[in-house]
């Protein structure tokens, strides 16, 4: 279950930096003109839910691999199993 617990708080995590980044963006003081401040929260978000799927998928993937490694009888050179 510590795998869950991981995941929803990298959830939360990347939605504050996502956050941060929509509210920098919206600052008077950006150079983004109010006219494209759509496209500006748009990209952001797009890029926080890109990064945190990224993430999670590859942190789920080490939980059950597709792959996984075949024991074989050769342990060494000169060692017999």
């Amino acid at each position: 279950m510590a795998s869950a617990v991981a995941v929803v708080w990298m959830f939360f995590v990347f939605a504050a930096l996502t956050g941060l980044a929509c509210f920098i963006i919206s600052a008077p003081w950006g150079k983004i003109s109010p006219n494209n401040r759509g496209v500006g929260y748009a990209m952001a978000v797009a890029t926080g839910m890109c990064l945190y799927l990224m993430w999670a998928i590859c942190y789920l993937a080490q939980a059950n691999p597709l792959i996984a490694p075949q024991r074989t009888g050769w342990i060494g050179p000169g060692i017999s199993p």
